[in-house]
């Protein structure tokens, strides 16, 4: 490692301390279709089921290796007879020697008519079984003989209980003016993960989104704010504004208050493979503006789901 790359990760670990300790699950951008990853309240509830694949690279300035990564891919299936969803995701999140895998299953119930003849309530519950590892070869120390360091690569096997609630006063996108709500919760129990002499503690995350939708032109507005809490007392905002075109494109705008801008755009293919399959495509770039951060370099994230029709 050169000594650029020495004082810049130097930097970002002083600057950021608390907001990686936050990344036991990832910092996610303003993408709407990626709701259901931390609110399992959110997952599909009308339709036929989806598959998704999800990825977010931060920071290539920092190297590939060290910057946060997260991927999840996701499976979402209705059950609109008996008001239900179901679903599970494979996912590993990882920033320089620390890491984390595992499955999780979701279950939300659906209340229709809440308020409104098209509101819908969503109720959910998220399961997990995760894999926290730590592997320091590669990594660069100055203690030769730091036992946690030194060590080989190390695992272990730890539950996860997650829940959230959905609100959406219409269903009708591109028709009606209505607003939406939801909030989740996950690692409740604030358990500690010991790995040889380190402690990778878990601690309670708390998310949180509200926005509203206009119809406008052929599409629509949806300005909207996410919130993120980890314990203890950190805070993340992320204001968001998104223009969509009906089954042919959506893009949109995100500052995060940890200094980032996003920009994001998709494309939506209906009738794809010539059935009444539906295809779409996102990418998100973000960079960083802090004083510190900005030398990190820019970051990515790509999206594809695949909605099979009725």
């Amino acid at each position: 490692m050169n000594k650029v790359k020495t004082v810049l990760l130097i930097i970002s670990i002083c600057c950021i301390s608390s907001f990686v300790k936050a990344q036991q699950f990832p910092y996610l951008s303003g993408l709407e279709y990626t709701r259901h990853i931390w609110n399992p309240a959110a997952i599909q509830s009308e339709g036929q089921k989806k598959v998704d694949l999800y990825g977010r690279q931060q920071w290539f300035g920092l190297g590939l290796s060290q910057a946060p990564r997260f991927v999840n891919a996701s499976l979402q299936i209705p059950i609109e007879d008996y008001n239900m969803s179901a679903g599970g995701s494979l996912y590993n999140n990882a920033t320089g020697p620390v890491s984390s895998s595992g499955l999780t299953l979701n279950y939300a119930y659906h209340l229709d008519g809440v308020l409104n003849r098209y509101a819908k309530l969503s109720i959910g519950l998220s399961g997990s079984l995760n894999s926290i590892s730590f592997n320091p070869s590669g990594e660069f120390f100055n203690d030769d003989d730091d036992p946690l360091l030194s060590g080989s690569r190390n695992s272990n096997f730890f539950p996860n209980l997650g829940v959230g609630i959905y609100y959406v006063s219409s269903n009708r996108k591109f028709r009606d003016n209505f607003i939406f709500a939801g909030f989740s919760g996950y690692q409740a129990f604030s358990t500690d993960v010991l790995i040889q002499t380190a402690n990778f503690q878990r601690e309670l995350h708390l998310f949180g989104q509200i926005g509203t939708n206009i119809p406008f032109l052929t599409g629509r507005i949806e300005p909207s704010l996410y919130i993120n809490y980890t314990n203890p007392e950190i805070v993340t905002f992320t204001v968001n504004a998104l223009y969509e075109m009906e089954d042919v494109f959506w893009t949109g705008l995100s500052y995060s208050t940890v200094s980032d801008i996003m920009i994001q755009a998709g494309v939506t293919i209906p009738g794809f493979g010539g059935g009444k399959d539906t295809l779409k495509l996102g990418l998100v770039g973000n960079m960083n503006i802090g004083t510190a951060l900005a030398r990190l370099g820019p970051g990515f994230e790509f999206y594809v789901s695949y909605e099979f029709g009725r």
